[in-house]
């Protein structure tokens, strides 16, 4: 194995799996127990749904910022804070949130610390590895976070049903608590290019970067694209068992379902992209989620709606993700080939506060019916292929300038 600095390869292979993993956890693995909550406070589910909206906030935001952090004061100490503050706040989640705004607060807290981890373990990879194995282990690490989304509803959807919903964090601070443990023993810098901060946060690249409407389209794409799932996470438990009766854990396994659909299409974008290009896949992805949310709203003619069929249309809005997202990051990576570390940044804590933004609208939206959920799901989707004609139009005209 090439390394390029001679460090615990067993603990950086780890952190490689589990930060990832942990990423995928952080919404996924408590969706199911939203009802739950929502009764334990004595509140309303618009106020729980917030807590979904408050992490992703925090993990936008804090990518940016704490990837600034990561180039000038080096990654160990920005993995050894963030995850003991992550470890902290889960543990708080359980023992001290006695209202409701305490746990928002506290899922802010969890949001920012995990961009932290996962703005790490990004770095991490390029520090130590090369050649082949750089891209052995950037594989690895997004089939790691892939497998959150679909693991993490089943196992908090077991665990919320014989333990109680405070169990999934619980499992967050035994998590943290272990990624703390290794961050706090042996672990060497990883970052042997410490630049100063004022290098690190260059305004006029930065404005350069935010102001292109090619790179900013395919973002607000990707953004929306991810939200069409956080969006389900954050209805679909209340849906789908409050009007649809399903238990916890049979939510869970629905969500396990949808989150295969995501991994699904991911793996046959992947397979098709040599061949087809990452802008036909991309529009295919965008096809196949707007026929299906037109097909949802079909449903509306129906007397009786059969679960099985509504399910069925999520699976393949999910599947259809999984050709959008990793497409539009690749083509808003194309944009700044030579700043790809500052676009990938932006990239991130813009789909973190476009996810944030509009599962706050969906938590404060009558979305607990078939028709609202279509009609949503329509309305993300024709955004997108709007953005995606602007971009179309815009790459022709300059072409015509040149």
């Amino acid at each position: 194995m090439f390394i390029k600095y001679r460090i615990s390869e067993l603990k950086i292979i780890f952190l490689i799996f589990s930060i990832p993993f942990l990423m995928g956890l952080g919404v996924d693995l408590y969706v199911p127990s939203l009802p739950a909550i929502t009764e334990y406070f004595s509140t309303t589910s618009g106020q729980v749904q917030q807590t979904i909206s408050l992490y992703m906030l925090g993990y936008g935001i804090g990518q940016f910022l704490l990837g600034i952090v990561s180039d000038a004061s080096g990654r160990k100490i920005v993995l050894r804070s963030c995850s003991i503050i992550f470890t902290l706040s889960s543990f708080a989640c359980f023992e001290f949130a006695y209202s409701i705004h305490v746990l928002q607060f506290l899922r802010l807290m969890q949001g920012l610390s995990v961009a932290g981890l996962a703005v790490v373990a990004r770095a991490m990879i390029v520090d130590v590895f090369d050649g082949k194995n750089l891209y052995k282990y950037t594989n690895y690490f997004g089939l790691s976070w892939s497998l959150g989304p679909i693991l993490g509803p089943i196992i908090g959807g077991y665990l919320a049903t014989y333990f109680g919903w405070k169990s999934n964090f619980i499992f967050f601070t035994i998590y943290g608590l272990t990624v703390t443990l290794i961050s706090l023993t042996s672990f060497k810098e990883t970052n042997k290019s410490i630049i100063p901060y004022n290098q690190a946060f260059n305004i006029k690249s930065i404005s350069r970067v935010i102001l292109n409407p090619i790179f900013m389209g395919y973002t607000l794409i990707g953004g929306i694209g991810y939200a069409a799932i956080v969006y389900f996470n954050v209805i679909g438990p209340f849906l789908l068992q409050s009007k649809f009766g399903l238990t916890t854990v049979q939510y869970g396994y629905v969500a396990l379902l949808l989150g295969a659909g995501y991994f699904l299409g991911s793996l046959l974008n992947k397979s098709t992209v040599n061949k087809n290009g990452s802008v036909n896949n991309l529009h295919f992805g965008l096809l196949i989620c707007l026929a299906s949310s037109l097909l949802m709203l079909s449903l509306n003619l129906l007397d009786n709606v059969i679960i099985y069929i509504i399910i069925t249309l999520i699976f393949i809005i999910f599947l259809g993700v999984g050709f959008i997202v990793p497409n539009t990051l690749v083509n808003s990576m194309k944009v700044f080939p030579a700043k790809a570390g500052t676009a990938s940044s932006l990239f991130g804590t813009f789909t973190g506060v476009i996810v944030s933004i509009i599962s706050w609208y969906a938590s404060h939206s009558n979305s607990m019916s078939i028709f609202n959920t279509a009609m949503n799901y329509i309305l993300l989707i024709t955004v997108c292929i709007l953005v995606m004609w602007f971009i179309q139009f815009t790459l022709k005209r300059d072409r015509v300038h040149e």
